[in-house]
Order: C-alpha cells, then sequence, then structure tokens
C-alpha cells in the first residue's frame, strides 16, 4: 500500500522528489500557486488559503476520516506554522507547535535562548521612538531593527548613531506593527544546514555568506573557509542549538555570527536554506536534503552519494539602479555553470535591491574550491557586460 503524504505549500520539485519515492500526494496549496505540472504529479489537490487554520484543520480531518495519512510536511517559509498545528491536531507531527512556532517568531525565540542561558542577546519589542530610544539608553548602539517574523533578508536596519535613528524615524513609521531591537552582533556571519533524525542532529555544511550594507545576500558560498577548530566549535554549537529547541525532525537552516565571545544564534528554521543553498550542499557533499527527508519518512533511512566537487557558490545578479542600455542575453554556458537564470533585458528598469525578492537572476558555479567557484561566478556574471543609465543620466558598467 502506497504511503499517503501531505504537502502543504512547496514547489514542483518537492512534488517531483516525492513522485519518485513513490508516495501517494495530497497537496495542499493555493489555488494561484497551483501548476500545471503540480496537477499531474499529485493525486489529491486542495486548492484553499492554507493559513486559514480552521479551515485547514477541516479540511484534513474530514479528509483523514476516509484516506489514512501517513504524514504532513512543507519546506516553505509561510506554511510552517500551518503545518505544525495540523499535524499535531491529526497526531503525525514531526515536531511540535512549539517549536517550530520559537523558530517562527525572532522575540519569542530570544525570550526562551535567555531563559535557557544559551546564546544569550538583549532584545525588546518596540512599538514606538520611545521604545527604541529607551532600549539604546540601556544597551547604546549599534543596534538592529528587523521584522518580528520576517524573511528574505527585508526591513532589517541597522543604526550606529543618533543621526541614522533620526533619519530612520523620519523615513519610517512603527507606531502600527511592532518590530524586533536587539544588539548588534559583530563577527563573521554564516549559515549553517543540518538534517535531524529522531532527534539526532547531521550538520551538513556552513555556508558562507556575502551580504550588503543592507544585510541583503549577495552570494553563497560552499564549504565556508573556516579552521577545523572553528568549524567544530560551530558545528557543536548549532547541535546544542537544536537540543535546546527540541528539534525533533527534518532539514534545519541556522544563520549565526561569530562573535569574539563566540558563536551567537541570529535566526533559525525548520526548513532548508533558501538562495540555492540546497544545491550548492548537494554539488560539494552529495546530499540533497529534501529527497533525504522525503525518504526517510518513507523507508526509516536515506542516501548520500560520492563528494562531488571540492567548492561551489551562488551568486546573485544585483545591478545598481537605473534602466539597462546594454547586456547578453544569456550566460556562458560553461562545464562548471551548473543553474542559471537571467530575469532582466536590455531596456528595463532596475529598482534599488532591499530584499531578496529583488534579485535579477543568479548563476551557480563549482571549483576545485570554494575560492575558485566564487570566481567563476564573479567573471561569468560580469561577462554579461550590463551597461546601466544611472539615476544621475551616466552610463557606467555593473561589475562585481
Amino acid at each position: 500500500m502506497k504511503q499517503r503524504l501531505v504537502i502543504i505549500g512547496s514547489n514542483t520539485s518537492v512534488l517531483e522528489r516525492a513522485k519518485d519515492l513513490g508516495f501517494e500526494i495530497v497537496l495542499v496549496q493555493e489555488k494561484r500557486k497551483i501548476k500545471e505540472k503540480d496537477i499531474l504529479l499529485s493525486d489529491t489537490i486542495f486548492g484553499i488559503d492554507y493559513t486559514n487554520l480552521a479551515l485547514l484543520t477541516d479540511t484534513l480531518v474530514n479528509f483523514s476520516k476516509h484516506f489514512p495519512i501517513t504524514g504532513i510536511l512543507t519546506f516553505s517559509e509561510n506554511a510552517l506554522i500551518p503545518t505544525a498545528y495540523v499535524a499535531e491536531k491529526l497526531g503525525v507531527a514531526l515536531n511540535s507547535l512549539e517549536t517550530v512556532e520559537l523558530l517562527k517568531d525572532k522575540f519569542k525565540m530570544r525570550t526562551y535562548l535567555a531563559e535557557k542561558n544559551f546564546s544569550s542577546v538583549n532584545a525588546k519589542i518596540v512599538r514606538s521612538t520611545k521604545d527604541i530610544k529607551e532600549f539604546i539608553k540601556e544597551f547604546n548602539y549599534p543596534v538592529i531593527l528587523k521584522p518580528i517574523d520576517g524573511s528574505a533578508s527585508e526591513n532589517i536596519y541597522r543604526l550606529q548613531n543618533e543621526e541614522e535613528l533620526n533619519c530612520f524615524l523620519k523615513q519610517n513609521d512603527i507606531t502600527f506593527k511592532p518590530m524586533l531591537i536587539e544588539e548588534y552582533l559583530s563577527g563573521n556571519e554564516y549559515s549553517v544546514e543540518a538534517l535531524t533524525i529522531n532527534g539526532e542532529h547531521q550538520i551538513l555544511a556552513i555556508t558562507d555568506k556575502v551580504v550588503d550594507q543592507n544585510f541583503v545576500e549577495l552570494a553563497h558560498i560552499v564549504p565556508a573557509k573556516v579552521t577545523s577548530l572553528k568549524e567544530k566549535i560551530i558545528e557543536d554549537y548549532v547541535k546544542e542549538f537544536l537540543d535546546v529547541i527540541e528539534l525533533k525532525f527534518g532539514p534545519s537552516h541556522t544563520e549565526l555570527i561569530f562573535t569574539q565571545e563566540g558563536p551567537k544564534i541570529v535566526e533559525s528554521h525548520n526548513r532548508p536554506g533558501g538562495g540555492g543553498i540546497v544545491h550548492l550542499v548537494k554539488l560539494v557533499y552529495g546530499i540533497d536534503v529534501v529527497k533525504a527527508t522525503l525518504e526517510y519518512i518513507k523507508d526509516k533511512t536515506y542516501t548520500i552519494n560520492e563528494k562531488k566537487f571540492g567548492g561551489a557558490a551562488v551568486r546573485f545578479l544585483t545591478p545598481f539602479p537605473g534602466e539597462i542600455i546594454s547586456m547578453a542575453d544569456r550566460l556562458i554556458d560553461e562545464e562548471n555553470v551548473h543553474r542559471s537564470e537571467l530575469y532582466v533585458k536590455k531596456g528595463d528598469i532596475i529598482k534599488e535591491l532591499k530584499s531578496s525578492h529583488d534579485y535579477l537572476g543568479y548563476i551557480m558555479c563549482t571549483g576545485n574550491n570554494p575560492e575558485q567557484a566564487m570566481s567563476n561566478c564573479k567573471n561569468y556574471l560580469n561577462a554579461l557586460d550590463i551597461n546601466i543609465k544611472d539615476i544621475k543620466g551616466e552610463v557606467k558598467k555593473w561589475m562585481i
């Protein structure tokens, strides 16, 4: 008998992996996001707003009365809470709702970690200018302001002095939506991919991140350039963190800053990392974390292929604002280019980069080592020969 798996809010590639493994697929997805191929891959489809927890629960509880469900999972950020909620209701939870809520709510996680005396970072919910100034008075500059449940590096602000605070307050109104303010963590930033099975954590990769002044990620590089000692410290730290939050199953993506005091958690998610990281990990270490998760649900085992490359990197296309006057219409097709997409062409108007939603394309390359992989990305993007008329009317070439 086939195992019946409910997949909530995930993309076509997840359905393809599940179908290859022989699952009977029940897809729960917003109607507007259901693709033709999703229909072909799925055995049952519920085109509903899955963030409506009452609707989601009623739909799957009634369905399960006639068609027993093996498991419910998601790899999508906005479906994490709904998936955990309905899985608990049906008695097939892979992780507790409490754990998933901790990972989704940044302040709740900060409070919880402080109570556990782990990776304590001064933080507070602010709803007014007065709240912000009181926090700064107590803990001083610099500080970080960001959404409580944000993603995609969107609306993150670093305030280093009174002048920057005043500028921020003039441009933003925070009186209606609470934000999280916390102390600024200084040091190198890394992200860590892990796969947890029955509470045992396997670290898959440590990723180097290249970010701009607004914390938008420009590139990911696997493996990170760290010493063996630093690697062990990071791995042990993330395993302890996952124990503290009581993550029991599945992939996780944890972001941290390695400060002078050691690692400090920035945020974490019970899903794989975005921005091409899943593919980088597969290229370098031979493990597809999405497929491995599905394999374990089905057969209580998963496969890791042989390591293929010494390094892999993805660099996003992020030209400065203006009008594209000229550019090549395709990326160079080379052996060490593994994935690439362009979302712009001559004549397009480029807006300011504010989040990862504003990427205009990317290239993913391999190399004998991480540095060579990143160099290949830079060379191929520069070869696009993008010339832009900026806001002053001057034509300049975009270069990494």
